[in-house]
């Protein structure tokens, strides 16, 4: 388990990737109205991560924060893949890995989350190599929490 390269406060890096609804989806978008929580998966999505995100939507809307999955499988895979979760929030396919690379520094592609804050800037984060060192979803909303509280005092 390792932390981002990224640099507390620093803007993270933009992503423009299709959504499995067919829509081009970009970090930029969110910019100044929501923060963002980022979760990258390879092939293995990480189901239990993700139950407990979808569970806590409510609260994540709340707090002025989306969600966002990103994949490197390819759409039709990723849909299949998480056709059990009760995903309310953007699942997208980084089928080349440019932004799992622009957040993590690495090639081969993991697990990781970052969190940014409404301004795109990074709050905390961390990229992993097995699932089950992926942080709780409890872990990730106090994450969320912290980055909108600092943004709105």
């Amino acid at each position: 388990m390792g932390d981002l390269p990224l640099k507390h406060g620093a803007i993270a890096p933009d992503f423009a990737l299709e959504s499995v609804e067919g829509k081009r989806i970009t970090r930029e978008q969110f910019r100044g109205k929501q923060g963002v929580v980022v979760v990258f998966f390879g092939s293995q999505p990480p189901i239990s991560l993700l139950h407990q995100l979808a569970k806590d939507a409510a609260e994540y809307r709340e707090i002025g924060t989306a969600v966002v999955g990103i994949s490197n499988m390819p759409i039709d895979l990723l849909i299949d893949a998480v056709a059990g979760v009760n995903w309310p929030y953007y699942m997208l396919t980084d089928p080349d890995a440019a932004a799992y690379r622009a957040y993590t520094g690495e090639s081969e592609y993991r697990y990781a989350v970052a969190v940014l804050d409404t301004y795109g800037g990074f709050e905390a984060g961390v990229v992993v190599h097995e699932m089950l060192d992926l942080p709780s979803g409890s872990r990730v909303l106090e994450w969320a929490r912290g980055a909108q509280y600092r943004c709105s005092v």
